[in-house]
């Protein structure tokens, strides 16, 4: 082998370390590349989810679309629907709710059914003990604090159901979480005619939990 070529060969011999050296260190640099792609994909993925769930209860059916599905679930045989449901989570002060009720009897005549909203309790915020807040109480008397507002008495023919919107109106409330029942009386004839007995019990009623959540 001449001079040439036997430098050529030392050459060769010490470029293999570098080589990899260079590709040990790609490696790692891939490796931190990949860790940091994965860490920040996570935190996009996490900061959409927590987006979607702060405007998740903004984002409502509009009350054409409440009032259907309450006539559905109706025609399954229930007299008495709210689409707030067992929990009903209100975020931002306000939004629009619906409410159904059948007359069951089969009078000539409509049947008054007379509405009212009371917090039973509050679990957390502001205090409230069988507070009537929406509709009418058995005595005529209105809400001091107007926390649902809807017709307070209706008058409803035989065998038929009516869906009316019921505005959650919520601002001045702190947040919480509240026991609630909707009671619905009956009389024993229509709204102009007839008065409600002071003791009378309620023919139906619905308990739910009102989750007052800040803006």
């Amino acid at each position: 082998m001449d001079k040439k070529g036997s430098e050529n060969s030392k050459f060769s011999g010490l470029s293999l370390p570098k080589t990899k050296k260079g590709a040990i260190e790609l490696s790692i640099t891939g490796v931190i590349v990949l860790i940091i792609a994965i860490t920040v994909l996570g935190l996009i993925l996490n900061f959409v989810r927590e987006y979607f769930i702060k405007v998740e209860p903004v984002i409502k059916k509009s009350f054409d679309e409440l009032k259907e599905d309450v006539y559905k679930k109706m025609k399954t045989g229930k007299d008495l629907e709210f689409s707030g449901g067992e929990i009903l989570r209100v975020s931002g002060g306000a939004q629009e709710e619906a409410l159904g009720i059948r007359n069951t009897l089969s009078s000539e005549n409509p049947i008054c059914h007379r509405v009212e909203f009371v917090c039973k309790r509050a679990f957390t915020g502001e205090g409230c003990d069988n507070t009537l807040v929406g509709g009418r109480s058995l005595d005529g008397k209105l809400a001091d604090k107007e926390w649902f507002s809807t017709q307070d008495d209706w008058d409803i023919d035989a065998k038929e159901a009516q869906v009316k919107p019921v505005d959650v109106k919520l601002e001045e409330v702190r947040p919480g979480k509240y026991s609630m029942v909707l009671n619905v009386y009956r009389a024993n004839g229509d709204c102009e005619k007839s008065d409600f007995a002071a003791d009378a019990k309620p023919w139906k009623d619905h308990k739910f939990t009102l989750d007052v959540q800040a803006d």
